[in-house]
């Protein structure tokens, strides 16, 4: 058995903050954070991102450099990770850039988002939608 490992990266002021009080404020990503995220990316076989981040962003995180994606092929991944997004209550745009995005996608939600939302039947046919059963009440909001 090959024991699983798990990097978190998080990006956040000095005062602990991970988002702008305006989600919509542009954010001004220096080079070096911006190259390490990347690489850390590029190492990673599935991206776990919340829903607010998604429906703020509209997109997720890709590798562009031509050398980290080289690489990935070397060991045998896909081009991009996975990406994986948590959201309770399945309220997520088919008009968002994240689901035209060349990646493939998980959508971890609840058996209530998957009654509730009207776009389920198309949603599946974008991503992998996966039931983590009644409720979610231990997720943050912005995830739901």
């Amino acid at each position: 058995m090959s024991a699983i490992q798990t990097t978190v990266v998080l990006a956040m002021t000095a005062d602990g903050k991970i988002s702008a009080v305006d989600p919509k404020a542009p954010r001004e990503s220096d080079a070096t954070d911006q190259a390490h995220l990347e690489y850390q990316a590029s190492l990673a076989d599935l991206l776990l991102v919340g829903a607010g981040t998604i429906r703020a962003e509209g997109g997720t995180f890709t590798i562009r450099n031509p050398e980290l994606l080289a690489a990935r092929e070397v060991r045998g991944q896909s081009p991009q990770p996975i990406t994986c997004v948590v959201s309770g209550s399945l309220d997520l745009s088919l008009d968002l850039p994240f689901l035209s995005q060349d990646i493939e996608r998980w959508i971890f939600t609840t058996r209530t988002g998957l009654k509730r939302s009207s776009d389920t039947t198309t949603l599946q046919k974008l991503a992998e939608l996966i039931d983590l059963g009644d409720t979610c009440d231990s997720l943050p909001s912005e995830s739901r």
